[in-house]
């Protein structure tokens, strides 16, 4: 008869099997009945379909053997195994976890006392993701450990097989155990990739907002799924969206800043796109991204978005902002930022701007200090020393050789280094390369408008290795080269030899 059903000619083995239903019935005679009449040739055939959609077909044709499944489970009573395994699996494409549970417990016990026999064809497994998926969802707080190692073990061995019962599991244990969710979806995704299988379906079920609160590991698996440059720029931004409401509500520096390095980089490099306008949306209120960035900081990464996108009338606005800011802090260099300021409102061509007010308001300024605008900073030629120039793209390239010739001129004895990072994502590996530039400078120039995770770094590595930088407003030629004569104000002047004894008169 098993024979039979194995080929696949159901009606000669149920004839069989029922020429003996005069004697008592075993449990493996009742099993097989059920399978005849469910139509499937072995246990190992009754699989989870690729779609839930399709779970009503599953449960159609088990429900078809339910009472032989029954007749075995009460045969066999403790021994029973492979009845209650296909209950379990009845029951679960019919959703009811409550009461897939207790076959699933059944099965999986009686499958893992056999395991040499059960594992093949994949029976284990499956009754074990049925045991897991039944205690997540029955919120088992006591056996969270056992429904993770489940789930575990089912995707290594059935891989995506009923993938759908294993993201409603995790929905459920991140709310529980959000930290061993986390662990389960890396060690789940880990698995998968290795074999080339896609998995965000099993991170979107993890991370829950009330979970991302409280799990620390949730908000790193995220951070890092936002940063992967191969998912839509939408998915993405949704991530680093999602993490910064929690990174403001935590008060977490450093995750805000994080996530908002991300929408900052989706946003630049996709100016016309609704994620770039719910930015700088977002930027326009500070409360929105106070834990990450605040003050110029905020302005000047709402200004180059601004640029970014054309829109050269706010920009300038802001620029003006700035403007004013300069000349109310009154530094020693305060004309020289606002003369960087003017350059890039008159480069952006807005009509009337720079405003009649601030040029007013500069003239009194410069009247006030006896400073001549158009002047330009001499110092000494005896300085020496290397700057080295940070940001910037091609446009800022072009200057590179007038600068340097302009400066060998007055400061033979100043090297001039120039590293142009853009506006890409990889900022950071940029800065690695870096590390011998920065050993050998006396001092930096950045500009403003680059990545603002990138500037803050630089500032924090000059900070670091305790060396002077001198922030560059403008990014046209004039501007660069007056932040570069400011920096070179903070070099040594060069120590001439000391006389030797002739020459000293003694």
């Amino acid at each position: 008869a098993q024979a039979l059903r194995l080929r696949g000619d159901f009606k000669k083995a149920e004839h069989i099997l029922s020429s003996i239903e005069s004697l008592p019935l075993h449990a493996d005679v009742a099993v097989d009945l059920g399978l005849i009449h469910s139509n499937f040739r072995a246990l190992s055939k009754i699989r989870f379909p690729p779609h839930c959609q399709d779970l009503p077909d599953l449960r159609a044709d088990l429900d078809k053997g339910r009472d032989w499944f029954q007749k075995s489970k009460e045969a066999a009573g403790l021994d029973d195994g492979k009845g209650a395994y296909c209950l379990a699996i009845l029951e679960a494409a019919a959703s009811k976890p409550d009461q897939a549970l207790p076959f699933a417990e059944r099965a999986e016990a009686y499958f893992a006392s056999r395991p040499k026999h059960f594992e093949r064809g994949g029976l284990l497994a499956r009754a074990r993701l049925v045991l897991g998926w039944s205690l997540a969802l029955e919120l088992e707080s006591n056996r969270i450990g056992k429904a993770i190692d489940c789930i575990r073990y089912a995707v290594k061995n059935l891989k995506t097989e009923g993938e759908y019962l294993i993201e409603d599991a995790i929905r459920h244990l991140s709310s529980m155990a959000p930290d061993g969710t986390a662990d389960l979806v890396m060690d789940l995704q880990n698995l998968l990739r290795q074999q080339g299988l896609k998995c965000d379906g099993l991170v979107d079920a993890g991370a829950q907002k009330d979970a991302l609160y409280t799990s620390k590991n949730l908000r790193k698996l995220i951070l890092e799924r936002a940063m992967t440059s191969g998912r839509s720029r939408q998915e993405r931004y949704c991530d680093a969206s999602n993490l910064l409401e929690v990174a403001e509500a935590i008060d977490d520096e450093g995750l805000a800043c994080d996530a908002l390095d991300v929408m900052q980089g989706i946003a630049t490099q996709n100016p016309d796109s609704k994620e770039c306008e719910d930015f700088l949306s977002l930027l326009e209120n500070d409360n929105n991204v106070s834990t990450g960035w605040s003050g110029e900081e905020l302005v000047n990464a709402r200004i180059s978005l601004l640029m970014h996108k054309g829109n050269c009338a706010k920009a300038a606005t802001l620029l003006e902002g700035l403007a004013h800011q300069e000349l109310s802090k009154d530094t020693p260099w305060a004309m020289e930022e606002v003369q960087n300021i003017l350059e890039e409102i008159q480069r952006l061509g807005v009509e009337d701007m720079p405003s009649p007010k601030l040029l007013h308001r500069i003239r009194a300024f410069a009247q006030t200090k006896g400073e001549d605008l158009s002047s330009k900073q001499n110092l000494a030629s005896s300085v020496s020393g290397t700057i080295l120039f940070l940001g910037g793209n091609e446009t800022q390239k072009k200057y590179v050789d007038v600068i340097k010739a302009n400066i060998k001129k007055d400061y033979p004895s100043v090297s001039l280094e120039f590293r142009f990072l853009g506006w890409g994502s990889n900022w950071g590996r940029h800065l690695q390369n870096l590390e011998l530039d920065f050993q050998k400078a006396d001092a930096f120039v950045l500009m403003r408008f680059m990545r603002t995770m990138c500037g803050r770094q630089l500032r924090r590595k000059a900070s670091d290795l305790n060396i002077p930088w001198i922030a560059c407003t403008g990014s046209g030629k004039d501007s660069l080269e007056r932040s570069i004569r400011r920096a070179i104000a903070t070099l040594p002047e060069k120590k001439p030899a000391p006389l030797k004894e002739k020459e000293a008169g003694c």
